[in-house]
C-alpha cells in the first residue's frame, strides 16, 4: 500500500513538473517575438522620421538625417525608394545618392536591392526621379564594370500607364517670359523663364508650404540644385513638343499617315459611269486572243432551205 502512494506521488509531481515546463515555454515564445516585432516597427518609425528630415529646413538637419540612414543600409531602402517615387527637391536628390551608395556596396544583398530600386526609378513616373536613377545607374556602371550589371534583368516601363497617372499643364507666355504650371499625380510645379535668362522652379509641397529655387541662368541652377534643374528641363520640353500622354512615352515619333485622294478606286460614281459606257468586263478574256477565220454559223443559217434543185 505504501508503495504504491509512493509510486502515484511520484507521477503526480512529475506531471505537474511538465505542466509547468510546457506553460513556461509557450510563455516565453511570444515574448520573443513580440520583441522583435517591437524592434523592427521602431526601426521603420525611425527611418521615416529621417526622410521627413531630408526636407527640413536647416542644412545640418538634413545632413545628419542623410548620415543616419547612410548607417542604416539596407533595413532604410524600401522607404528610401519609395521617398524618391513621392518626393520632390532636395529628398529625391539625396535619395538617389543614397541608394547609389548602397549600390556599390561590398554586402551584395545591399547592393541587389538598392540597385533594383534604381532601376524601378528610372523606369517610373516621377521625372526626377527616373533623370537622377537613369544617371546614377550609368555612372555605376563605369565606376564598378559592366559585370556588376549583366545578372540583374533591366525592368521594362510598363506598356499600358498606371490607372492613378494624371497630369494637367498650363503654359502662358508674355513677350518671351514664360510659366509652365504642371501637376502630376498630385505633384504641382511650376516653371519660370524670363528673357534674361533667369529662371525658377517653385514646388508645392504636400502640407501647403511651398519651396522656390531660382538662379540667374540654367546652368547655374543646375550647379545649385539638380533635381530643379531636371523638372526645369522636363517642363521646357513639355511647353515647346506638347505634353506626353503617358510617363515613359515622352520621345514616341508621331506618325502622320496621308488621307486617301478621291479618285476612280474612291468615287463609286465613276466606276458606274464607266460601266454603263464600256459595258461588264468579261471574266477570264484572253486579250491576246484573235478572232476566228471561219466563224461557226448560228442554227438559223443551217436549218435555212437551200435554192439547189434536188438530184
Amino acid at each position: 500500500m505504501m508503495m504504491s502512494l509512493q509510486t502515484a506521488s511520484k507521477t503526480i509531481l512529475g506531471t505537474l513538473f511538465a505542466a509547468v515546463l510546457l506553460s513556461t515555454a509557450l510563455h516565453a515564445e511570444p515574448t520573443v517575438d513580440s520583441t522583435a516585432t517591437d524592434q523592427a516597427a521602431e526601426q521603420q518609425q525611425v527611418v521615416r522620421h529621417l526622410i521627413r528630415q531630408l526636407d527640413a529646413n536647416q542644412f545640418a538637419q538634413r545632413q545628419k538625417a542623410n548620415d543616419e540612414l547612410a548607417k542604416l543600409g539596407k533595413a532604410a531602402v524600401p522607404a528610401i525608394e519609395q521617398a524618391a517615387q513621392s518626393g520632390s527637391g532636395e529628398v529625391v536628390s539625396r535619395t538617389i545618392d543614397l541608394l547609389k551608395m548602397f549600390a556599390g556596396s561590398p554586402d551584395e544583398e545591399t547592393a541587389s536591392m538598392a540597385l533594383a530600386s534604381l532601376r524601378r526609378l528610372a523606369a517610373g513616373g516621377n521625372k526626377s526621379a527616373n533623370l537622377m536613377a537613369d544617371g546614377a545607374i550609368e555612372q555605376l556602371k563605369r565606376k564598378l564594370g559592366p559585370h556588376r550589371f549583366q545578372t540583374d534583368s533591366q525592368p521594362q516601363p510598363p506598356m499600358l500607364p498606371p490607372g492613378e497617372f494624371h497630369r494637367s499643364v498650363r503654359i502662358s507666355n508674355n513677350n518671351g517670359n514664360r510659366v509652365i504650371d504642371l501637376t502630376e499625380n498630385g505633384e504641382r510645379v511650376i516653371a519660370r523663364t524670363s528673357v534674361d535668362g533667369h529662371v525658377s522652379v517653385t514646388w508645392h509641397l504636400p502640407n501647403g508650404q511651398e519651396k522656390t529655387v531660382e538662379a540667374d541662368s540654367a546652368d547655374e541652377l543646375k550647379q545649385q540644385d539638380q533635381a530643379s534643374f531636371a523638372k526645369l528641363q522636363q517642363l521646357i520640353k513639355i511647353a515647346d513638343n506638347g505634353p506626353a500622354r503617358f510617363p515613359g512615352f515622352d520621345n514616341v515619333p508621331r506618325v502622320r499617315v496621308p488621307a486617301p485622294r478621291l479618285g476612280d478606286g474612291m468615287n463609286p460614281f465613276t466606276r458606274a459611269t464607266r460601266v454603263l459606257v464600256r459595258g461588264p468586263r468579261t471574266e477570264n478574256a484572253d486579250p491576246q486572243a484573235k478572232p476566228s477565220e471561219n466563224p461557226a454559223r448560228p442554227d438559223s443559217d443551217r436549218t435555212k432551205p437551200s435554192n439547189e434543185p434536188r438530184s
